[in-house]
């Protein structure tokens, strides 16, 4: 029987938590129109996403910290291994949150948008086969 706070709610671990933010965010990603492999264990990236010749190595942290180590292997392994962005996936007000990871340091971070599925025609779709 699993423990239970006070409140009559289950404890979850921490690596539950985690675990559950991965999947929401393998989800997010494939309602984009991106192929998300997700890792079988825990390691450095999460998430591997492709689409349209573009690789996003994603790792993600409900609190949105990434250590100065693992943020340099993170764009290290991305600009000189796949070719791809290193993405830091976070949690904020409730909503998912792609920054792109710099080397340096989080002042350095910007904004990803993964957005909607660009067609040849220019025309987005989410990727799920809508008309």
């Amino acid at each position: 029987m699993p423990q239970v706070a006070g409140n009559g709610r289950p404890i979850i671990s921490a690596y539950a938590k985690g675990r559950r933010f991965e999947c929401e965010t393998r989800d997010y990603l494939r309602n984009l129109g991106w192929f998300v492999v997700m890792h079988a264990r825990s390691s450095l990236p999460d998430l591997v996403a492709f689409r349209d010749g573009a690789t996003l190595l994603v790792e993600c942290k409900l609190g949105g910290y990434l250590p100065t180590p693992q943020r340099r292997r993170m764009a290290r392994l991305a600009r000189k291994q796949v070719r791809g962005r290193p993405i830091l996936a976070f949690r904020e007000a409730r909503q998912i949150v792609l920054s792109q990871l710099s080397s340096k340091s989080a002042r350095f971070d910007r904004p990803f948008d993964a957005g909607p599925y660009q067609d040849s025609s220019g025309e987005g779709s989410s990727g799920k086969g809508e008309s």
